[in-house]
């Protein structure tokens, strides 16, 4: 957080002409003391300090700990493979069939369909269907048909997301919804809007998602999330370029930064790069972060503790040899080949 300093630019000869209200440009407003009247704030989303430096060793899994700042987006769900859904059970408004849809631009769409399935009217058990993974970040289940053609009346939807069932997401991760909510009557009236589907409550009285309002016509009724990533940071030789960094997982971008004071980490795979002093690129999750150029403030920077690459030695079978003069980073003499 930072202030918001004002500086009037003018100044006048004398307290007499201030007064008679001569006010004469200057050359002043050129020094930060000049800036005295405190106005208000300024609020900069991003890693802080830029000073935040790590180390790993080559050849083993990478967990780098601890990257602060201010309003860190953090990850929604992400390898998505499957959804479940649990009906009202009556068959009179139970779905029939429904699509799952997909779109890589923006929560309006366009959408494009990823699964269309098939579900079992008169039963409240959990109904699964799995898909194939996307990177898309925003999902849309769109109900085609129910039993009665009436509105349809689910009590709970769950996700499938890195090989686990999410019990309840948070409301704001519902981006658009069709229908009115359903709005009891009584002292205590119970809405039943989407956001009952993702509350990991399936009481059929009071947490189900109900629109009204529409005739009888299926594909009307339908629910879109953002699952949208959060911020990046990839591990480049110099932020801001294109080039990757070789030999790393995920071409070297780690893939969760969680919240402030976050653990940030990389697949499950070991790092395999040469060994030397990398940067810490920082991208916000608003500028798209699918190639390398995009991330371009220094976070702080990497030791990756290994011995350079493309070492070449000849030896002659049948002899001693002796394998000298290799180099790296921070080698030390248990290091063994």
């Amino acid at each position: 957080t930072y202030r918001l300093c004002w500086c009037p630019g003018i100044e006048s000869s004398s307290n007499a002409s201030m007064a008679e209200g001569n006010l004469t440009a200057a050359s002043s407003c050129m020094r930060a003391g000049q800036f005295r009247v405190d106005f208000g704030s300024l609020d900069v989303a991003g890693p802080s300090p830029l000073e935040q430096h790590r180390t790993c060793i080559s050849g083993s899994t990478c967990q780098v700990d601890g990257i602060t700042g201010l309003h860190l987006s953090q990850d929604r769900l992400i390898e998505i493979t499957g959804l479940r859904i649990k009906q009202d059970g009556s068959g009179l408004f139970d779905i029939t069939r429904a699509a799952l849809q997909v779109s890589y631009h923006t929560q309006t769409g366009p959408f494009a369909n990823l699964e269309e399935f098939n579900l079992e009217p008169g039963t409240t058990e959990w109904q699964v269907v799995f898909f194939n993974m996307t990177t898309a970040p925003y999902y849309r289940l769109v109900i085609l048909e129910t039993t009665s053609g009436w509105q349809p009346k689910p009590r709970e939807l769950q996700w499938y997301s890195e090989e686990a069932w999410v019990d309840a997401i948070p409301v704001n991760w519902l981006s658009l919804t069709s229908g009115i909510p359903w709005k009891t009557f009584g002292s205590s009236p119970v809405v039943h809007g989407p956001e009952k589907l993702i509350d990991g409550d399936a009481d059929l009285l009071t947490s189900r998602w109900e629109a009204i309002g529409f005739p009888r016509w299926h594909g009307q009724w339908y629910v879109s999330f953002d699952f949208s990533f959060g911020d990046r940071v990839m591990i480049l030789d110099t932020c801001g370029t294109r080039g990757i960094t070789p030999r790393l997982p995920e071409a070297g971008s780690i893939r969760r930064i969680s919240a402030s004071g976050a653990t940030a980490t990389f697949s499950h795979a070991p790092l395999s790069a040469a060994g030397g002093l990398y940067k810490l690129c920082w991208c916000a999750r608003q500028h798209y972060c699918n190639t390398a150029d995009r991330y371009l403030t220094t976070v702080g920077s990497l030791t990756l503790v290994g011995p350079h690459q493309k070492h070449t030695r000849t030896c002659i079978s049948g002899r001693t040899c002796i394998i000298e003069d290799l180099s790296g980073q921070d080698l030390s003499d248990d290091n063994m080949i």
